[in-house]
């Protein structure tokens, strides 16, 4: 936790010993819960402060405590009072109950993300099953502008040109284009491979039309050669 020692010296100078385990125990449940926030991505991390309003006596009877936030990338060189107080101007027996409020809600938040997660999960597997038994009756399948999937013969649908069949499926070059803003990571651009699959199909889609086309010169020619042998 975020100046932990400092916290904990603030503590044997002015709180009562018997008071020690419960807070040591909260600053744990703290430290447990920056854990489970980092292992989420979160940029941010939770500490408790302890403001002594009279530093002169032993034991001040006005003690507060607050929950504070801060940047996780951050180093200690900050005061703790520099950072904002998600609660503050609480007594031992408040803050108690606010981490564990707080402990409860992301436990919670874990919880509800992990059944979505399945759901999402099984939700795929239904989809590859129906894109894979498409397939295999020689179909297509693209998802289209309300989110519904559709299927048709893949014979039927590349009697079309390639920027049609392209801008069916959502994947025209300027559609591509526009997704590079929305990926954030550097790690997940997916729209540079994107645009290099159609750069692919464009190279092999233009090959056969040229191909097409020399075989249908061959095949005139032998036609024309079959005709004028025959004379």
């Amino acid at each position: 936790m975020y100046k932990k020692e400092e916290f904990f010296e603030k503590i044997r100078k002015h709180v009562k010993k018997d008071d020690h385990p419960l807070i040591r125990s909260l600053v744990e449940e703290i430290e447990t819960t920056n854990e489970k926030l980092k292992d989420k991505g979160e940029v941010y991390e939770l500490f408790i402060d302890f403001y002594d309003v009279d530093e002169i006596s032993e034991f001040n009877p006005f003690l507060t405590y607050s929950l504070k936030i801060k940047p996780v990338e951050d180093n200690n060189d900050k005061p703790a009072s520099a950072y904002e107080s998600l609660v503050g101007e609480m007594n031992l027996q408040q803050l108690d109950n606010v981490v564990c409020a707080v402990s409860s809600l992301i436990e919670e938040k874990e919880n509800i993300e992990s059944e979505s997660e399945k759901d999402f999960l099984e939700h795929n597997d239904k989809l590859l099953k129906i894109v894979e038994d498409n397939c295999k009756q020689n179909r297509i399948s693209f998802i289209v502008f309300d989110g519904n999937v559709i299927s048709q013969d893949i014979n039927k649908f590349t009697e079309q040109c390639l920027e049609g069949q392209l801008y069916d499926i959502n994947r025209s070059k300027d559609v591509i284009k526009s997704f590079k803003d929305s990926d954030w990571s550097k790690h997940t651009q997916r729209w540079v491979n994107d645009l290099a699959l159609v750069q692919l199909l464009e190279y092999y889609y233009n090959r056969c039309k040229t191909l097409e086309g020399e075989i249908s010169v061959l095949n005139d020619r032998i036609i024309t050669n079959e005709i004028i042998g025959k004379k």
